[in-house]
C-alpha cells in the first residue's frame, strides 16, 4: 500500500513562515513603522492634534449671554478703540497669554501648546523659546492660559488651577515651585489671567469662577479683589468674564472675554475708574499694557491665519 503524505494549506502556511522568517519581518516592520508614524502625526503635530479635536469636539465652547455682546452692564458705555495690528513671529502660534516687562524691556507670551517665548520689545522676533510643560502636544494643548512677568521671575498658570514660578538660570528658563493658596480663596476652577506688580510682591490672579483675588508673594497672604463700579438697572460686574490682566502705572488693567471691554481698575479698591470697548476683535485672550497701549493677544484655530498682535490706545484724558 502507498502511502501519500499530505499537508494543509494553514500548515504550508506556517512551514513556509517558520523557513522563512525574514518575511514576517518585512512585513511587521512597515506597519509597525506605519502605526507609529500615525500616532506620532496625531498627538505630536499641530494638523494632528487639530484632527483629533475637531474629530471628537474636544474644547469647542461658545459663550452665550442674556445681553448683546456690545451692551456692557456698566452704566457708563465705554468708549470705543480701533485696533492696529502687529504680526508676531511665525513660531508663535494661538497665544494664550502675554505679559510686558518694563525693567527687561521684554514680552513673555504662552500659547496653547505650552510654549513660553520671550520677545523684544519691537516683537521682531524670538529671544528664547521654552516648552513648559512636558509630554505630547495632545496633552500639552490648552493647559497654558496666562503668563506674568516681573523682577525676574515668570509665572505661569492655565488649566491645573495652580501657579508656577519660573526663574533664568544656567541660560535657560528653569521650573521652581508652585505658588502657595489660602485654602479659603483657592482658584475656582482654571487661572485665567495673571499680572503682577513691578516690585514682583503682590500677583493678582483672575479664575474660571469670576474672582479676581490679589497674593502678596512675601507674607503668602491673599485677599479678594471685589470689582466696585455703577452697573445699568438689573445688571452687575458679575457678569465680566477676565481673560486678561495687566499692571502698569499703578493701575490694573483687566481685559473681558465677552464684552471685549478693558476695565482700569484700582487694584486697592477694585473701583473701575475707565473702559474701553475694543472694536473688530475676536476670542481676544491675554493683555500687557505698556505706555498707555493695550498689545492684546487673539486666540485662533490651528488651520485659521494668524491674527496677529493687535494694539489699542488707552486714552485718559483725567490723566494726562
Amino acid at each position: 500500500m502507498k502511502l501519500t503524505a499530505t499537508t494543509s494549506p494553514r500548515s504550508s502556511a506556517n512551514l513556509s513562515n517558520s523557513q522563512h522568517p525574514h518575511r514576517k519581518w518585512l512585513i511587521g516592520v512597515p506597519m509597525a513603522f506605519a502605526l507609529g508614524t500615525g500616532l506620532y502625526a496625531l498627538a505630536d503635530t499641530r494638523s494632528g492634534v487639530h484632527l483629533v479635536f475637531s474629530t471628537f469636539g474636544i474644547g469647542e465652547y461658545t459663550e452665550t449671554r442674556p445681553h448683546e455682546r456690545a451692551d456692557a452692564p456698566l452704566a457708563a458705555t465705554p468708549r470705543t478703540v480701533a485696533a492696529t495690528v502687529l504680526p508676531l513671529p511665525s513660531k508663535v502660534l494661538q497665544p494664550s497669554g502675554i505679559s510686558w516687562d518694563a525693567a527687561s524691556g521684554r514680552f513673555a507670551l504662552v500659547t496653547d501648546q505650552a510654549d513660553l517665548f520671550i520677545l523684544p520689545s519691537d516683537l521682531s522676533g524670538v529671544q528664547d523659546a521654552t516648552v513648559v510643560q512636558a509630554g505630547p502636544l495632545l496633552l500639552r494643548q490648552g493647559h497654558t492660559e496666562t503668563v506674568t512677568m516681573a523682577d525676574g521671575a515668570i509665572y505661569i498658570a492655565g488649566g491645573h488651577s495652580h501657579i508656577k514660578q519660573w526663574s533664568y538660570l544656567d541660560e535657560a528658563w528653569q521650573e521652581g515651585d508652585v505658588i502657595p493658596f489660602a485654602d479659603a480663596l483657592s482658584p475656582d476652577g482654571d487661572i485665567m489671567a495673571m499680572a503682577v506688580d513691578p516690585t514682583g510682591r503682590t500677583l493678582f490672579y483672575a479664575d474660571e469662577g469670576g474672582n479676581l483675588n490679589a497674593v502678596d508673594l512675601v507674607a503668602q497672604s491673599q485677599t479678594q479683589l471685589v470689582l466696585e463700579g455703577a452697573t445699568k438697572d438689573g445688571r452687575t460686574l458679575s457678569e465680566y468674564t477676565i481673560t486678561g490682566l495687566s499692571y502698569a502705572d499703578g493701575t490694573l488693567y483687566a481685559l473681558t472675554s465677552y464684552h471685549h471691554n478693558i476695565l482700569a481698575i484700582d487694584p486697592a479698591s477694585g473701583v473701575i475708574e475707565d473702559a474701553w470697548a475694543l472694536q473688530g476683535i475676536k476670542d481676544p485672550s491675554g493683555l500687557a499694557v505698556r505706555a498707555g497701549e493695550a498689545f492684546v493677544t487673539v486666540d485662533h484655530e490651528y488651520t485659521e491665519p494668524a491674527p496677529g498682535l493687535q494694539v489699542f490706545a488707552l486714552s485718559r484724558p483725567d490723566r494726562s
